[in-house]
């Protein structure tokens, strides 16, 4: 008869054993899967030892017995202690109370072993076997029934307290292990005892079955402990294997019983026909569980990819925005979608893209919302309590919106997306937030470079103005006029050209990528994304440098003297070019004069500094020398940096410094370049009181001298910095 009951306990093992696996390997540091975890293994002890107690003989069915009830015991406590962790921790308990606890458990684990107080004995008959119960047994069943009571107690307390996600997990889940605890009770616990019929305990492990089915459904349903990917992972696995296997064993049986067997050849033959089989059975159940059972679940490294290379393409912000919502809508079938962008000025997040969403520029105030989301930096449920979100965000609750996704870009506040319920029902997981977080980032710094666009779009704007009204001015002086007009149209040239390149591949983005944290990338994968670092790395700068000319030409741009140590400044700059110099091979001589510390804008003397360094190097001809000494004099400090490298054509050297000039041989070689890092370098130093100047022959060298004042230079109101 027994031999009826063995598929149960196999069914309960196995699915038992499945669900601790997956969720300890899920998230094996937090506390609440770690409890699930030997919850669980307590009920695999439990089942385990019920089918041991009864395959047992005489010396050991005592020993299995006992430790039945020892396994039962633990299953009320780690039942209790989950339900004060899940799924939050509401009241925080004192650690004596679980030091009490802790040692009460064991005492009653001692005498559940090693006295005859609970479990006195077990006798084997024909029927099965009977329990003799000890004088504690009854107490031993109060504690039992007590902790579970306790446990369902503890799990409906918190259903009444929390919200949304919360409650909707608590709800099956508690569901599932009451009615699992009910059914055990009567099949282990009442039968045998008012009717002294023990062969209903073979049916206590199905009640681990009704647990598990809620507990799944709630982990599909609502992401309980975020497993539900793993989940799909190894159900596929599993599935495959099974599959392979069945079929090996069948084409084994039909050879063995119909045709002719070879023996062990006949065996490798069919493993290693069942080995290229496994794949194409798994891709096959891989389809089948994303279509039908995992119809919400995505390629995360897909939609990544795939906003990476939508927001690369453009720098218009309409487009930007339409490129989010088209990449993030397939994925995630929300029925809302809206990006608010930060005003600095207003203090408010302004509307700039809805989908069945009404928003206005109050809807979501902006300063004490701006410095959560600088604090918080990642997405959040507004459903989530624990998360002390302000009350800025609670007019968005009633707009039907569900998930905020802070775009932020080095403490700075950019803006926000807003994302809606999913149209499936189901509950944003642990994967999706980890989508949105690489993805917002992504945005926020497309959306930040597509800001800076505009920007040097007006400064552009505003110079064809001061252009065409310096036109009207110098119509007689023909030759000034053709100059300022080249100078128009290089300008454009070279901003349409190069803003246009690849852009918003973020640079976190890449890093993450190239780190190999979200997987382990081939050489030819790491070649392509450093490429896209250059050019990224490269644009920036170019947006800066227009930036920077746009600020002192208008007169914005602030000088802000602190004492500096000049040489260690150069230090400095030059130790950012030393990279470059290995590799083309450079001797690099240095002197400096000890020098007193001088009051001076670090931020300017280091630009000025960088820029020529950065061309004394790029121009500089391989295994050739650079040297760069620092000097003094009664009133001033001289920079002097000297390359061998291609020098500069003798006509050309007078508009050496003007704006968006390059020297012929600069041009027609393969360094880049962009021609305004001297121009910025002369005004910046002059703004600081200092000169430069320079002396070069083609095929010789250079050799630039920057003349620092010694008693420092004036502050400067303005605007902005150098960027």
């Amino acid at each position: 008869m027994f031999l009826y009951y063995v598929p149960v306990y196999i069914a309960s093992v196995l699915v038992n054993g499945i669900l601790a696996y997956l969720v300890y390997r899920n998230n094996p540091n937090s506390i609440s899967n770690r409890v699930f975890t030997l919850f669980v293994f307590s009920i695999l002890g439990w089942i385990l030892t019920l089918y041991a107690l009864y395959i047992a003989g005489v010396n050991s069915v005592l020993i299995w017995g006992r430790l039945n009830f020892f396994f039962a015991l633990w299953i009320a406590y780690f039942g209790l202690l989950f339900s004060y962790y899940f799924p939050v921790c509401i009241y925080k308990l004192p650690r004596k109370v679980f030091g009490v606890s802790i040692v009460l458990i064991l005492a009653i684990s001692y005498v559940t072993l090693f006295t005859d107080l609970i479990d006195k004995n077990e006798i084997i008959t024909a029927s099965g076997i009977q329990t003799i119960y000890g004088s504690m047994y009854f107490l031993f069943v109060c504690s039992f029934v007590g902790m579970m009571m306790l446990t369902i107690f503890l799990l409906s307390f918190k259903y009444r307290k929390v919200t949304g996600l919360y409650k909707a997990q608590l709800k099956f889940f508690t569901l599932g292990l009451g009615l699992a605890v009910f059914f055990a009770s009567i099949t282990n616990i009442l039968i045998p005892l008012v009717w002294e019929y023990d062969g209903a305990q073979h049916l206590g492990p199905l009640s681990t079955v009704i647990f598990i089915a809620f507990t799944t459904y709630s982990i599909i349903k609502h992401r309980l402990m975020d497993i539900k990917l793993v989940l799909r992972k190894y159900s596929v696995y599993l599935a495959s294997l099974t599959t392979v296997i069945f079929f090996a064993g069948s084409v084994q049986y039909l050879l063995k019983h119909f045709f002719v067997y070879y023996g062990i050849f006949a065996d490798i033959a069919l493993i290693a026909l069942s080995v290229p089989l496994f794949p194409l059975v798994r891709n096959y159940y891989y389809r089948f569980a994303n279509k039908y059972l995992f119809s919400s679940l995505y390629d995360s490294r897909e939609v990544i990819s795939t906003m990476s290379n939508k927001l690369r393409a453009t720098l218009e912000l309409k487009t930007i925005y339409e490129s989010i919502f088209k990449t993030l809508e397939p994925a995630f079938h929300q029925k809302k979608f809206a990006i608010m962008l930060f005003d600095e000025q207003s203090g408010y997040y302004n509307p700039v893209y809805t989908n069945n969403i009404s928003l206005n520029s109050d809807t979501v105030a902006g300063n004490k919302v701006c410095k959560f989301v600088i604090k918080y930096d990642k997405p959040f449920s507004l459903e989530d309590e624990h998360a002390h979100i302000p009350a800025g965000f609670q007019s968005l609750r009633k707009l039907g919106v569900e998930i905020v996704n802070p775009l932020n870009i080095k403490g700075k506040c950019v803006g926000l997306m807003l994302f809606g319920a999913k149209e499936s029902g189901d509950r944003y997981n642990e994967e999706d937030f980890s989508v949105l977080d690489i993805t917002g980032t992504q945005a926020a710094i497309a959306i930040d470079n597509a800001r800076l666009y505009e920007e040097v779009k007006h400064f552009n704007e505003d110079l064809q103005k001061k252009v065409a009204l310096a036109t009207k001015k110098l119509q007689q002086q023909n030759g000034k006029l053709k100059e300022l007009d080249q100078m128009k149209s290089e300008f454009i040239s070279v901003a349409s050209h190069q803003l246009r390149t690849p852009l918003t591949a973020t640079k976190w983005a890449l890093e993450f990528l190239l780190k190999g944290e979200d997987g382990k990338i081939n050489a030819k994968q790491k070649e392509s994304l450093t490429e896209m670092s250059i050019m990224n790395t490269r644009l920036i700068t170019l947006v800066n440098e227009l930036l920077n000319i746009s600020r002192i030409d208008e007169g914005r741009l602030k000088i802000e003297p602190k004492p500096i140590n000049v040489a260690e400044a150069v230090k400095s700059s030059l130790a950012e070019m030393l990279p470059i110099a290995r590799k083309k091979n450079l001797s690099v001589v240095q002197h400096y004069d000890k020098i007193p510390s001088i009051k001076l804008d670090p931020n300017i003397i280091s630009k000025a500094i960088s820029n020529i360094l950065s061309n004394a190097v790029k121009y500089n001809r391989d295994g050739k020398h650079l040297w760069v000494s620092v000097r003094k004099n009664k009133e001033h400090v001289l920079i002097v940096i000297q390359d061998e490298g291609i020098g500069i054509p003798v006509k050309e050297q007078g508009q050496l410094f003007q704006r968006f000039y390059r020297a012929s041989n600069a041009t027609s070689s393969s360094t880049e370049g962009s021609g305004l890092g001297l121009y910025i370098a002369k005004s910046v130093l002059e703004m600081s009181g200092g000169t430069i100047v320079f002396e070069s022959k083609e095929g010789v060298g250079t050799t630039f001298t920057i003349t620092l004042p010694l008693k420092g230079s004036k502050a400067r109101a303005g605007e902005k910095s150098l960027a």
